[in-house]
């Protein structure tokens, strides 16, 4: 039997205080088989769902809540966009 082994990062969850500026509420290692993510892009970890701001240095993330309008295109309703 083969092990599969996906590389650890570092992903970074935060969250807005306002449009402009935002702070880091924890980091969490995730084992990924995804080296790249769009921003937009919705991971699920622990149960829990995310929304990827930006993959460049670091994965940073923001809880996905149901606040979201599925009328709406999402990078729209992103914060910080």
């Amino acid at each position: 039997m083969d092990l599969i082994m996906f590389p650890i990062r570092m992903m970074c969850i935060v969250q807005f205080i306002n449009r402009s500026s935002w702070h880091l509420i924890k980091q969490v290692k995730l084992e990924d088989s995804q080296l790249k993510y769009q921003r937009g892009a919705v991971i699920k970890f622990h149960h829990k769902k995310y929304i990827v701001l930006e993959d460049h240095t670091y994965l940073r993330v923001v809880s996905f809540n149901d606040n979201i309008n599925p009328l709406e295109p999402l990078i729209e309703q992103i914060p910080n966009r």
